[in-house]
């Protein structure tokens, strides 16, 4: 969460200031719950312990995304001087007492920052758009998505590409739960219960099955699903399978596989509509 509101806002500009930065993750952990390991710290306010944890977040987040070179420094290194990260407290026999943490959080970060170019291929609005909640995507698939996202960003650009193409898997799975309870298939069913994974023909029969029951859609919408699918299945396979010597590099790339996540952001939210017109369609049925 810390990362990307630091990677939203330097998307807006092009430099800018850690201080800055360190606002935006505060505010954007404003409404967060504090984290319970600091309800142990009985003798300091609440307010107070809101303050380190904005502070230490927002700085394990700076020297992450610096270390990892999704943002890099446009000058000399600098140590922020964080008061947030003092806290005070009385024993209850009166004593006063002091915890200064920014020792343990000196890590050295450019004063003046700007997003990494590789980064800027796909963009944290779309990276962000996997890793939030998708209407009517299971666990998995919400988890799967946001570790492409994360593997994307520290470029681990074959593993993003497994991973699409296990989210993608994964989602017509759902489909086909949602689909069976709506059509007395033999063949979908069967697929569904099989011991190995038939992802190619289980979606080939969810698309033989669709077009009959939501009439109101275009074929031109069934095809780029199919499309976008197996293209999906297709690279993830590429990755798994191909042996040294056919295994081609300039499929993973970091502009390529940016292009894949930014065309995935679509893909996903069109599958899941479908997904939740037919839900729909069941819950009508079932209240009727």
């Amino acid at each position: 969460m810390a990362e990307e509101a630091i990677l939203g806002a330097l998307s807006a500009v092009q430099v800018t200031n850690y201080e800055n930065l360190i606002d935006h993750v505060r505010r954007r952990l404003a409404d967060e719950p504090t984290p319970e390991l600091f309800s142990q710290l009985s003798d300091v306010t609440d307010e107070d312990c809101r303050r380190a944890w904005f502070a230490a977040t927002a700085m394990t987040a700076l020297a992450n995304l610096q270390w990892t070179g999704q943002i890099i420094p446009c000058d000399a290194l600098d140590v922020p001087n964080l008061r947030d990260l003092v806290l005070e407290w009385r024993s209850p026999h009166g004593a006063g007492a002091i915890r200064n943490m920014q020792p343990e959080y000196a890590f050295p970060i450019g004063r003046q920052l700007r997003l990494s170019p590789w980064l800027k291929a796909v963009g944290p609005d779309s990276l962000s758009a996997l890793r939030a909640p998708l209407p009517g995507a299971g666990a998995k698939v919400s988890r799967v998505l946001r570790e492409a996202a994360e593997a994307y960003r520290r470029g681990l650009y074959v593993a993003a590409a497994v991973l699409l193409g296990v989210a993608s898997e994964a989602a017509w799975v759902e489909l086909a739960v949602a689909l069976v309870d709506r059509v007395a298939d033999a063949t979908l069913k069967e697929l569904m219960n099989a011991e190995k994974s038939h992802a190619a023909a289980l979606t080939e029969r969810c698309l033989e099955l669709l077009p009959a029951l939501l009439r109101t859609r275009q074929p031109h919408e069934w095809r780029r699903l199919a499309t976008d699918a197996a293209h999906l299945r297709d690279l993830r396979d590429h990755a798994v399978h191909q042996p040294e010597g056919r295994f081609e590099d300039e499929l993973f790339t970091r502009a390529a596989i940016g292009i894949e996540l930014q065309g995935g952001v679509g893909y996903f939210r069109r599958l899941y509509s479908v997904v939740e017109t037919i839900r729909d369609l069941g819950a009508r049925n079932s209240s009727a």
